[in-house]
Order: structure tokens, then C-alpha cells, then sequence
């Protein structure tokens, strides 16, 4: 690998968050751009993600089994070190947000349907949070979903 790739790779990790618009975010947006999600939490959830298999080459091609879509094959080696992968960049957001903004609410996902995902928004009570738990309770006893909060539990 070569070190740029390493240390994007470990960016992506250990990311340098920026706060706008009352928001944390992976990244600089457009405050402008904001109100079109509805809420902040919707916004954060959704500028705030990275699909782990984008990050690296791979072989865990896609099935065909939607065209136009498909999905990876959950079996293919590449698949499974990007769920590791994905699992460690959850724990690592965790303890960054942690870390960077103490006394602040946070819940990081990790999603392994199709192309392995983390997420992260401010958890905030006039807000409904990105996944409900009624809905990941499921997908999170089956080891499809990790949720992570900040402060932890």
C-alpha cells in the first residue's frame, strides 16, 4: 500500500471534524444547503457516512441481482475485512466525537447491508435519529448493525 493511500485511509478513521450550522460534520458543507433535509440530524446522517468498499480495491463483486445495482457478495473475503474495517472506523468515530466534543450526544452506525457503511449524527431531542431503535433492534441481533452512542452506555 502506499502511504498516501494509508493515510487517507487513516483520515477516513480518525477524521478531523468541522462544526457548521450547529452540526458536526465529516467534512466543510454549504450552510445554505442544510435546510433541504428537513431536520439537522437528517442532514448530518446524511453527509456523514463513508461506504467502507469505496476505499479500497476489491473483489467482492457485485451479483447483478438488481440491475442497475446489485449487490456484494457477503461472503467474499474482500467483503467481510471491509466489515472489520467498517467496525473499526464506528469505534474510532466513537471515540473521536468522544473526544472532540465532551457532554455532546452522538450515535454512530455501522451497516453491513450491500456496501458496508458508518454514519454518525448528533443525537438531539426534538429530532427523530436517523435509525429508530424499534427498527435496528432486529438487524443489530442478527450482527447486521452495530450502534455505538457518544457518551457510550
Amino acid at each position: 500500500m502506499k502511504a498516501r493511500n494509508a493515510v487517507a485511509i487513516l483520515r477516513v478513521a480518525w477524521p478531523s471534524f468541522v462544526e457548521v450550522g450547529g452540526g458536526v460534520f465529516l467534512h466543510e458543507v454549504d450552510p445554505a444547503g442544510l435546510g433541504c433535509f428537513g431536520d439537522l440530524t437528517a442532514a448530518e446522517a446524511f453527509c456523514n457516512h463513508v461506504h467502507v468498499l469505496d476505499f479500497v480495491e476489491h473483489g467482492a463483486g457485485l451479483d447483478g441481482s438488481d440491475p442497475g445495482r446489485g449487490y456484494y457478495d457477503a461472503a467474499h473475503p474482500d467483503f467481510l475485512a471491509a466489515f472489520e474495517a467498517g467496525t473499526l472506523i464506528a469505534q474510532s468515530w466513537q471515540a473521536k466525537l468522544a473526544r472532540d466534543f465532551p457532554g455532546r450526544r452522538f450515535r454512530v452506525y455501522f451497516c453491513a447491508d450491500d456496501n458496508p457503511v458508518v454514519r454518525f449524527h448528533t443525537v438531539r431531542d426534538n429530532e427523530t435519529p436517523w435509525l429508530d431503535e424499534r427498527d435496528w433492534a432486529q438487524a443489530v441481533a442478527a450482527g447486521r448493525v452495530i450502534v455505538l452512542e457518544v457518551p457510550s452506555s
